[in-house]
């Protein structure tokens, strides 16, 4: 199901702004674009096509360039990669690769893609998503350029998901000026929405080199940089699909994988109190949903990796929760009987481990067979 914009998309423009497609800027290459549009695809055969129409839609005032950064695709990505740009060559500049780099734990946008950007903002989305309102560009570099002030602009989107749309709500950013401490709650800016001021920060700090999801880590690095403005307007599609790195995760992997970007984060602002807090009640909250959806499903080795990290950064907040909790998170004998063998087997020592040693003889022990 495809969202198409209303045909009074460009009326939202000011009237003495005359836009025209960023394919007919210039008879040559581009020398100086005033932004970059980025897109990283693997294996979206399906999608790459719908991805580059979008970005061909664009009408703008000014120059674009287009950057595609093919991970060693294995199905047709490439092959359609290859047909734009051989018919749009000065506006496309496509990287092919023969290995594939993520598997490698190279992140190609941060090693390939980024170093050869030369546009004053970045507009990023990656090759399953797409843009359905060819004024975005303009909206949001018109909001940057007259807004020093802002780091960020990003917009409202539709989650397509099994041939359905629906809208993206975050409520808690209903307002329009978000800081950085507002990005530490939680992560609002979906990919395809965001652009932001290129070369904010000259390189990527090593402590977050282990981070395995980037965009969030490059939101907050510009979020220091500027504030971030949020536009109502709903002005692209991100998708979640089976073949997608981060939707084919099962829910306990991907919530134990966000603690490891929000682990390293909470160390790098360390000296920003406001930051770090938000970070830390964000991780709270993730760590207290994966302990409930492990337990829940008597999953054994995401309870026992969730207790580590409980022992490791949270210890009397878990504590008071599973106290809280009333030990429903147990529902089973089975599950029960388990936990004694997975607090015996952490080989952490630590006033947590000590208490639900204590809690589980105390409480969970009447549970067991």
């Amino acid at each position: 199901m495809k969202q198409t914009q209303t045909p009074d998309s460009e009326a939202d423009l000011p009237p003495h702004i005359h836009t025209i497609l960023i394919t007919d800027h210039s008879s040559k290459k581009i020398a100086n674009p005033l932004l970059t549009i980025c897109c990283t695809t693997y294996n979206h055969e399906k999608f790459i096509a719908e991805a580059i129409e979008g970005f061909l839609l664009q009408k703008t005032t000014f120059p674009v360039e287009l950057i595609i950064h093919d991970d060693a695709s294995t199905d047709k990505t490439a092959e359609i990669i290859r047909k734009y740009e051989s018919q749009h060559p000065k506006l496309i500049s496509a990287i092919y690769q023969s290995e594939n780099q993520y598997s490698k734990g190279i992140r190609p946008f941060r090693e390939y893609v980024q170093p050869i950007t030369r546009g004053k903002y970045i507009a990023l989305c990656e090759g399953d998503d797409y843009w359905t309102d060819p004024t975005k560009l303009q909206k949001q570099v018109d909001f940057l350029e007259n807004n020093t002030d802002f780091s960020i602009c990003y917009h409202d989107v539709s989650i397509l998901q099994n041939g359905e749309l629906t809208k993206s709500h975050v409520p808690i950013y209903d307002k329009e000026r978000l800081t950085i401490a507002d990005l530490a709650l939680e992560n609002c800016i979906h990919t395809p929405s965001c652009v932001y001021r290129n070369n904010l920060f000259t390189q990527y700090p090593e402590a977050l080199d282990s981070c395995p999801v980037g965009d969030y880590i490059l939101h907050l690095l510009n979020a220091e940089h500027g504030d971030i403005k949020h536009l109502s307007d709903n002005m692209a599609v991100y998708r979640r699909h089976e073949g997608g790195v981060w939707a084919g995760r099962g829910l306990a992997n991907k919530l134990s994988a966000w603690l490891d970007v929000l682990s390293p984060l909470m160390l790098y602002f360390n000296e920003n109190q406001q930051v770090k807090k938000n970070l830390r009640q964000q991780h709270l909250d993730t760590l207290l949903r994966l302990i409930k959806t492990a337990g829940e499903n008597a999953d054994k080795v995401a309870l026992k990796e969730a207790l580590v990290k409980a022992a490791t950064w949270e210890n009397e907040h878990i504590a008071q929760y599973i106290i809280d909790m009333n030990h429903e998170i147990i529902k089973t004998q089975g599950a029960a009987s388990d936990i004694n063998e997975i607090i015996n087997n952490i080989s952490l020592h630590s006033s947590f481990i000590v208490f639900i040693k204590k809690l589980y003889y105390k409480t969970l022990k009447p549970y067991r067979n």
